[in-house]
């Protein structure tokens, strides 16, 4: 895990700052990267970290927005958030990337799965595309060699302060993965910086 602060990467480079808050899932991977190949070429220095999976976590200073303030242009982009968490489900497993294999003609197929993206398998393989034999539906099957992550869902409900009279307190869904996961139980009062995502249900 490295703890990166923002406010100290507004200070380093005012541009990867600002390309942070509008692409962050980029950014975060570029950086992630980073460190991983970092810690190749210096795999003497770190011996004991040189399998290990590491993650960029932020930490920002910024004055959090009311839930209600979260408007619909702020997909895919980072913020402050602050509230109370009212449900956390228990961790569990993710695939991070699933490795598929078709049943019928052996045709591998390797799916990235970004954050707070839902697992799926496609439906049809494309292995037999223009041959007069086509594979059977939903025949691909994942491999044990998919990599996986833990996660957690949880909610994050606006504070009771934050209502305006007569109406009812808005929440949001969130998921947390790798070493965020079990940090929070309900009733807790948080500070969150993340990024809003639309779920993708594919089938």
């Amino acid at each position: 895990m490295l703890g990166v602060e923002v406010s100290d990467l507004r200070n380093y480079d005012e541009q990867l700052y600002e390309k942070l808050y509008v692409n962050p899932l980029e950014v975060l991977k570029i950086m992630e990267g980073a460190v991983k190949s970092y810690l190749k070429e210096h795999k003497d220095e770190f011996p004991a970290n040189k399998d290990e999976e590491w993650q960029v976590l932020l930490r920002s200073d910024d004055n959090p927005l009311k839930i209600r303030d979260i408007k619909s242009n702020m997909v895919s982009r980072m913020f402050v958030i602050s509230g109370i968490i009212i449900s956390c489900t228990k961790p569990f497993i993710k695939a991070s990337k699933l490795k598929l294999e078709c049943k019928s003609c052996r045709n591998s197929k390797t799916i990235e799965l970004a954050p707070g993206q839902y697992p799926y398998v496609p439906s049809f393989c494309e292995g037999q595309v223009g041959h007069t034999q086509k594979c059977p539906k939903d025949s691909f099957v994942a491999l044990p060699t998919s990599e996986v992550i833990d996660a957690q869902h949880m909610k994050i409900q606006e504070f009771p302060e934050d209502v305006p009279v007569g109406e009812v307190a808005r929440t949001y869904s969130l998921v947390l993965d790798r070493r965020n996961v079990s940090k929070c139980t309900p009733g807790d009062r948080v500070k969150i910086t993340g990024v809003m995502l639309v779920n993708d249900m594919k089938t």
